[in-house]
């Protein structure tokens, strides 16, 4: 099937709302002890039992008031991987783990984020915080806040996510992680770890000059694959992702992405491109940090592939400043049918002053100049709060 435009076929997917697990409320226990009480005591078995009561309580609200004064005026809940929900003054909410380490900005040295991990953090339509790992979720300056939200404003209402987390300490940032945005040709990488992993792998299929075995001829099956990801990551090419869908969907691509928790880029018969969400496409690029931390041969060509694509809204913000950036954009404008082809979409690895961030910005605003400078504008705010992440 031919795919030459940036344009799916005009058939809207059938598509499943990817929101995270409820979570369930907290279990408060107080911490019991055995008093002995003489046989004949001059006060009431009652009366120590009230006073016992009231001390427990007086102590727990004295914790609850500290640590609110200690967290910018947080209040307590939970979510579904044992973690605390808290809102505070500005309006931002946080979901720190219900264990923090004593030290409470910096997270255990064995610390790993696991894609798994980003259900933790509860479905909002606000700016929130959130840790991952036993560190204090951060904490923004007003400063970067305003910036973030004034970047957010100037997209009027169109639907627009991004999240962002420091790979080391497990602290990160993100605003509307749910919502399903048409991510256009920011999908072609992530098919891309699925075919090393499913089929590189595994053996099923060799990669000439990458993996050991047969078959490894230059026009080969897997000599072929090998020159259809490179153009569609380097050079973002709509045919040679298509050829690869083609061939490869219907050999366990919905079974890779359902052990990733994902729901909303199942295979759809009418579109290659699918709608799909912040939380997913952070889970898919944290795999993705995780498989190239493996040292193999593929996992390393796939990285190097993902620095050498043609367009990245994120290296065109933070390479000024240093960085390397590892990404696969996406755009696109059209509406046909009553349905929205509007995307403009980045998502990657960036590694910036000795630190690693695992993140994505997705806008479901048509593909034009001006549109790319405020995904551009809102990608350099969520970088100037970085420092809090650490």
């Amino acid at each position: 099937m031919q795919h030459a435009r940036q344009q799916p076929p005009h058939q809207q997917p059938q598509r499943q709302p990817g929101h995270a697990a409820p979570n369930p409320q907290p279990q408060y226990g107080a911490h019991g002890a055995n008093v002995s009480t003489p046989k004949r005591s001059s006060v009431p078995a009652i009366a120590v039992m009230i006073a016992v009561v009231v001390t427990l309580a007086a102590i727990f609200a004295f914790g609850a008031i500290a640590y609110a004064k200690g967290s910018g005026g947080l209040r307590s809940a939970a979510s579904s991987i044992d973690s605390a929900k808290t809102t505070n003054s500005m309006g931002v909410t946080s979901f720190n783990a219900a264990d923090i380490s004593s030290n409470g900005d910096s997270a255990s040295s064995d610390f790993a984020v696991m894609p798994a991990m980003l259900d933790g953090i509860d479905e909002s339509d606000e700016i929130v915080s959130f840790s991952l790992s036993d560190a204090r979720a951060p904490e923004l300056s007003n400063k970067n806040l305003s910036a973030i939200r004034t970047a957010l404003e100037n997209f009027d209402g169109a639907s627009v996510g991004f999240g962002m987390y420091d790979v080391e300490s497990g602290r990160g940032i993100g605003y509307n992680l749910d919502q399903e945005i048409y991510g256009a040709s920011s999908f072609k990488a992530p098919y891309a770890l699925y075919l090393c992993q499913k089929h590189v792998e595994n053996g099923e299929l060799t990669i000439p000059g990458l993996s050991n075995g047969d078959g490894a001829e230059l026009f080969g099956a897997g000599g072929y694959t090998k020159v259809l990801i490179e153009n569609a990551i380097c050079n973002s090419d709509n045919d040679s992702f298509a050829m690869l869908r083609s061939m490869y969907d219907a050999d366990g691509y919905n079974e890779w992405v359902d052990e990733l928790g994902i729901q909303d880029t199942a295979y759809t018969p009418d579109s290659w491109f699918p709608w799909y969400s912040v939380r997913s496409s952070l889970k898919i690029w944290t795999e993705m940090y995780n498989y190239w931390q493996t040292g193999g041969d593929t996992a390393q060509w796939l990285s190097s592939l993902c620095g050498e694509t043609t367009v990245s809204f994120l290296r065109d913000v933070v390479d000024p400043l240093g960085a390397t950036v590892q990404n696969k954009a996406g755009w696109c404008s059209g509406s046909e049918y009553g349905y929205d082809f509007n995307g403009v979409c980045d998502a990657g690895i960036v590694q910036l002053d000795g630190r690693t961030y695992v993140v994505s910005v997705m806008a479901g605003v048509p593909d034009c100049e001006e549109n790319r400078e405020l995904v551009e504008n809102l990608i350099a705010t969520i970088f100037d709060a970085r420092d809090a992440l650490r």
